[in-house]
């Protein structure tokens, strides 16, 4: 099956598809070159086909075309009949393996970076539990050494990997894929956080555990229901390209996980509280692409289907949050992207690109926060 595809790549060249689909190659190369007419508008055909020469048994050189997986599926809607369906399965089928080879070695290599920046954590909270349990010794705990495994539970619980962690003998971190190991090491961070602000404000041991505990269970909730939904069936960094049945425009999306109930996109940010993320999302064009998304799926399978962020702060705690947008937001930025689409096709159509300030050197004044007139001089 690999080798339709070239070396071992998600890529694959306008002679194999010849050869498959008993096409002759100038025919192939005719339909290529008609879709690149057809986009020359856009980078589609930049990211999708690439042209180079080969030479034949005699020498010669002749062009031919190497292409992504998005480029072969749209060649090949041309392509009918029986024998042109088989073929396309059995491309899309290599296409889909390769992915996941390719997928599967990211993912190690990954994994591994994983681990072992989780293991630098899992040392850092041990010291600080080890203080902990002076600190409570000190507050009359007798069983201040029982916190070590109590906060490694109370941790897995709250993620959910309590019982699948009694059930393992060896590491059980060793068998957490890679999305778990990365929850596990922001919840330890959490509880090391909070542990550390505790002692510092001089709170009893009991309330310290409790907050730490407190604290990784609010991350827990959202982290479980993303969990769930980028584990659930769907596909990852996902392309739709459509045409606007307004202008007649070609719009594309990539969205970062699809399922079958809701479209998923990750954003990370410095403060993931909903004040400050509904501020971003308004000063850089969430609503924007949330409905941009939504209208993508909408023409892909008819269905009208819920749009997340999932909101990852930079900084420990790394706090993690879930939001969707209502209704008059979504619908802002529905507005604001047809505004947009109807100028560019107005812009398209009469070949006039005009802005404010075109043809002419405008000058700047600088803003009124620049500069103060509370200067020191020394």
């Amino acid at each position: 099956m690999k080798d339709i595809l070239v070396n071992s790549e998600m890529k694959t060249t306008s002679r194999i598809i010849a050869e498959a689909f008993g096409k002759n190659h100038r025919d192939v190369l005719k339909s290529i070159y008609s879709i690149l007419e057809d986009s020359s508008e856009d980078d589609f055909s930049l990211r999708n086909f690439s042209q180079q020469t080969f030479k034949n048994e005699r020498g010669r050189e002749y062009p031919e075309f190497i292409l992504s997986r998005d480029g072969f599926s749209l060649l090949a809607m041309g392509f009918t009949g029986k024998d042109a369906l088989r073929w396309k399965k059995k491309f899309l089928k290599a296409f889909n393996a390769m992915e996941q080879e390719l997928l599967k070695t990211k993912d190690a290599l990954e994994w591994k970076a994983a681990r072992l920046q989780g293991k630098n954590v899992r040392r850092s909270i041990t010291d600080s539990i080890k203080d902990f349990v002076v600190y409570a010794e000190a507050q009359g705990s007798r069983s201040a050494k029982m916190y070590y495994a109590n906060i490694t539970n109370m941790e897995y619980k709250a993620l959910g990997m309590l019982e699948q962690s009694k059930s393992v003998k060896g590491s059980f971190r060793d068998t957490l894929n890679l999305m778990d190991l990365c929850f596990l090491q922001v919840a330890e961070n959490i509880a090391k956080l909070a542990i550390q602000a505790g002692m510092d404000d001089g709170l009893h041991y009991k309330d310290i555990y409790a907050l730490a505990k407190d604290k990784v269970e609010d991350y827990a909730k959202s982290v479980i229901w993303t969990a769930r939904m980028m584990g659930c069936e769907g596909h990852n960094e996902y392309s739709i390209r459509w045409r606007d049945g307004i202008t007649g425009l070609t719009r594309r999306a990539r969205l970062d996980r699809l399922t079958g109930r809701v479209i998923v996109d990750l954003k990370s940010c410095r403060d993931a509280s909903p004040k400050a993320f509904a501020q971003a999302a308004a000063n850089l064009g969430y609503h924007r692409q949330a409905a941009w998304y939504q209208d993508a799926v909408r023409a892909l399978t008819d269905e009208e289907l819920p749009f997340v962020f999932v909101a990852v702060e930079k900084q420990p705690p790394y706090t993690c949050e879930v939001y969707e947008l209502d209704l008059q937001f979504l619908e802002n930025g529905r507005n604001e992207n047809r505004s947009d689409l109807l100028r560019l096709a107005d812009c398209r159509k009469s070949d006039v690109w005009e802005r404010q300030g075109y043809g002419r050197i405008v000058t700047l004044s600088a803003p009124a926060w620049a500069f103060s007139n509370d200067w020191e001089t020394t």
